[in-house]
């Protein structure tokens, strides 16, 4: 019986040093100060939320209505189209940068695109002046050098006319004169791929006034051909003409 005694108070103590520390544990749950640390702490980390939020918030709004103000001042956006269109106003070219906003802004671009195909032809008549100049200039020197040698063309007298550093010369400024009109040619053409009624007139209406102003050299009225020599040059075509029947259809005897 001592033995079962000694179990039972044994049990018994370690049920009360249980409780004990139970005890102990809920006071410490319960405590007020530690209650206060954590509700303080929960507020600490409530604020910076809160203010985290509404940093975000701002900085929405910031950018939000900075892009409103730069939509403002830039106005409306560009007006392209694939179909044939006659914009003039929020009507863009090329670049966002050719941006038109107003009616003089158009009207001037109007002008520029004249003034442009006119250059354009301009730059071909300096083209072809150029040509001719370094024609006559070869033959001058090729006459200077051989006085009985027989007119010949630029082409062919150039190994003898100019030195082999003239020749590269010259032909990069004619390769300069090309590009410059290659640049232009493409120009133009992007601005024909806008299908914008007013640009594609004036368009035209630069070519046909450049070509009027400095084409006229295409055609020759300095050394007028006689009516003797035309009748000559008629003769002859009617003589080739006939010796191509004849051969075609040669007779029977």
């Amino acid at each position: 019986m001592s033995l079962i005694q000694q179990a039972k108070e044994n049990l018994g103590n370690s049920l009360i040093r249980l409780g004990g520390s139970l005890k102990q544990n809920s006071k410490s749950l319960l405590d007020p100060e530690k209650d206060a640390s954590a509700v303080e702490l929960f507020q600490r980390g409530a604020s910076k939320m809160s203010s985290t939020t509404m940093g975000g918030m701002s900085n929405m709004t910031n950018s939000t209505t900075s892009s409103s103000s730069t939509a403002s001042s830039t106005g409306a956006s560009c007006k392209t189209s694939m179909y044939w269109n006659w914009y003039t106003i929020d009507a863009c070219f090329i670049s966002k940068h050719w941006h038109i906003r107003s009616k003089s802004m158009f009207v001037g671009s109007i002008f520029g695109i004249i003034f442009m195909m006119m250059a354009l032809e301009l730059i071909r008549r300096l083209h072809r002046e150029f040509d001719r100049w370094c024609i006559r200039h070869s033959r001058d020197q090729l006459n200077s050098s051989c006085p009985h040698s027989p007119e010949s063309s630029f082409v062919a007298s150039s190994p003898s006319g100019f030195s082999w550093f003239t020749r590269v010369c010259l032909h990069f400024i004619r390769s300069c004169f090309y590009i410059v009109q290659f640049i232009v040619t493409y120009i133009a053409m992007l601005l024909a791929m806008y299908y914008n009624g007013y640009v594609i007139l004036f368009l035209f209406c630069g070519t046909f006034l450049g070509y009027f102003l400095f084409a006229a050299d295409t055609v020759s009225t300095k050394y007028p051909v006689s009516r003797s020599q035309i009748n000559k040059v008629v003769h002859v075509a009617d003589e080739k003409d006939l010796g191509l029947k004849t051969d075609s259809h040669p007779s029977d005897a």
